[in-house]
Parts: structure tokens; C-alpha cells; sequence
């Protein structure tokens, strides 16, 4: 079973009209001065293949933009489960953001990675200070997080659909 639910979320994961690959579509609704303005706000850094980027339970809030490489998003609880991977110009952080909640899972670079990172406050500073921001900032959010919610609901869908107790022929 455990063959098929990844060969699945293989499917899935790459299928791309359920992933944003770029700055420009995850924030979908923001003008092109809102992205620019969100951009121009967030620290870079550099992180090594197999490197926490975000610590599940810690608490740093913003939003993290994958520039160059890729992660994995793993619980703690069991790091060989991949629950989710992103790609260049995918972003992570959001549910925390949203929540004001500390990280939910371990996000990891997979291979060298150069991730931006906005940070909470200046976010709030865009939201605050520019007309409009607030309602376009939040819609694309919401959109993505849409987009990830239904990818998962394949995902149950298709384990679901399987017959009990069965496992795939090899």
C-alpha cells in the first residue's frame, strides 16, 4: 500500500497545475509593485543539502521563498516521510504565519537551496501601509492553501479508494 501511496503523491506532487512555481503565482493577487514591495523586504540565506531550514515547534514567523534548490517537508516524528516537497519558487511558512502558531513539521533543504525569508513584522507593515494589500495578500494565501488542501484531499482519496489490507503487486 505504502508503494502505491507514493507512486500517487509522485503523480500528484509533480502535476502542475497544483503547484505554483513562482513568486508571481503563489501571490497571484498582489500587483506586480505588491510582489516587489514583499521581495524587497525579505533576508536570503543559504542552506546545505540536508539542513533544517524550519524546525518543527519553533516558532519563526514570515514567509519562506524557495529561490534556488528544494525541500521536504518531514514530521519530526518520522523524518524518512516525505508529507510534502517544494520546489523553486514555492513558499513555506504560511500556516504558521496564519496561525501564529509554531512550524507544524520540519521543512529540510534536499539539496543546496538559497531561500528568502520575509518576516512577520515586515508583513505587517505591507499590510498596514498599503491600500489594498491586505485583501490581495490574504486571497492569494488563501489560494494556495486551496490548492494544497485539494492536493491532499487527492491524496486520502486515492488511499482511501484502495480495498483494506491490500498491498500492490510488485
Amino acid at each position: 500500500m505504502q508503494q502505491r501511496l507514493d507512486e500517487t503523491t509522485a503523480a500528484l506532487f509533480n502535476a502542475d497545475d497544483l503547484r505554483p512555481h513562482t513568486v508571481e503565482a503563489a501571490f497571484m493577487y498582489l500587483t506586480p509593485d505588491d510582489r516587489t514591495a514583499l521581495v524587497a523586504t525579505a533576508g536570503s540565506r543559504e542552506y546545505a543539502a540536508d539542513e533544517i531550514v524550519l524546525e518543527e515547534g519553533s516558532r519563526r514567523q514570515g514567509l519562506f521563498i524557495i529561490r534556488q534548490g528544494a525541500v521536504r517537508v518531514s514530521p519530526r516524528s518520522a523524518p524518512a516521510k516525505i508529507v510534502a516537497y517544494l520546489e523553486e519558487g514555492e513558499l513555506f511558512g504560511e500556516m504558521s504565519f496564519i496561525e501564529n502558531a509554531a512550524a507544524s513539521t520540519n521543512v529540510i533543504a534536499d539539496v543546496p537551496c538559497r531561500i528568502d525569508l520575509v518576516e512577520r513584522d515586515a508583513i505587517y507593515e505591507l499590510l498596514a501601509g498599503r491600500p489594498g494589500f491586505a485583501g490581495r495578500f490574504f486571497q492569494s494565501i488563501a489560494t494556495l492553501l486551496s490548492v494544497r488542501l485539494r492536493r491532499t484531499s487527492a491524496l486520502l482519496d486515492a488511499a482511501l479508494s484502495m480495498p483494506s489490507g491490500s498491498e500492490p503487486a510488485s
